[in-house]
């Protein structure tokens, strides 16, 4: 997703790299000074999981595009005050739709919006193209536009070694805060997959037909990227019938 967008901490590019380990893959971006012959001497290179880097990416875009205080900065459009607070409600809609889009359609958002992605000691720095992202949300490629120069992002997050590589480990306080919503979704997820997975339906046309819901909805939670859940009171809880 971000091959040709992300630098080290020096402005060296990042490669998207991978390693297996029996059928598992993992994925990474590293350094080039970490490539063809291993770590240089006094080398401030690094390499981090793919996933950890594009999941902060992602959740500061989708916070962004939550944001209408944020958005203000896009106010130097050829719009009127109508036009503009339709393209402020279109943003909000993407954020809340944000799940239910395609891994292309999220991979092709971000390589038209995102101009560079940063990874400090202390966070990642993010560079975005004002005018694209302007389009997008007024919907018109060939919108007239006045902005002049990226819009910055930041994402708080700390390097910290794990293995042979580092792990992004937001430190804020907003990486403590619980979300109910999410945790009920998350809940519901875990149980429309061991459903699926249990046989009782033929298909998830089946299950829409015996559990009375929208196919989008299901086919939606079952793109949650989820691991098998552990034992949790609260997913238990969410996912649990009355609830």
């Amino acid at each position: 997703m971000l091959a040709g967008l992300i630098f080290d901490a020096d402005g060296a590019h990042m490669t998207p790299t991978h390693a297996a380990k029996g059928a598992k893959r993992y994925r990474y971006y590293v350094s080039a000074s970490l490539l063809n012959g291993g770590r240089v001497a006094n080398s401030s290179g690094i390499r981090v999981s793919a996933g950890d880097i594009e999941g902060l990416v992602l959740d500061r875009l989708r916070q962004l595009l939550a944001s209408r205080s944020e958005l203000g900065a896009l106010a130097p459009l050829d719009l009127d005050a109508t036009g503009f607070d339709a393209a402020l409600n279109k943003a909000s809609d993407l954020s809340r739709q944000w799940l239910t889009l395609t891994p292309i359609d999220i991979a092709a958002l971000v390589r038209r919006i995102v101009e560079k992605a940063q990874v400090n000691v202390n966070g990642i720095a993010l560079q975005l193209n004002r005018g694209e992202l302007a389009r997008v949300l007024v919907g018109n490629d060939k919108t007239p536009c006045k902005l002049t120069g990226p819009m910055l992002l930041s994402i708080d997050a700390t390097l910290k070694r794990a293995g042979k590589g580092k792990r992004l480990v937001i430190d804020n306080e907003n990486a403590r805060q619980i979300y109910p919503e999410l945790v009920a979704m998350m809940g519901e997820a875990f149980s429309i997959r061991k459903q699926l997975f249990s046989g009782a339906d033929d298909s998830i046309e089946g299950m829409t037909q015996r559990l009375g819901a929208g196919k989008g909805h299901l086919t939606a939670l079952l793109r949650c990227p989820i691991s098998p859940p552990i034992s949790c009171a609260r997913c238990s809880k969410a996912a649990s019938p009355s609830n």
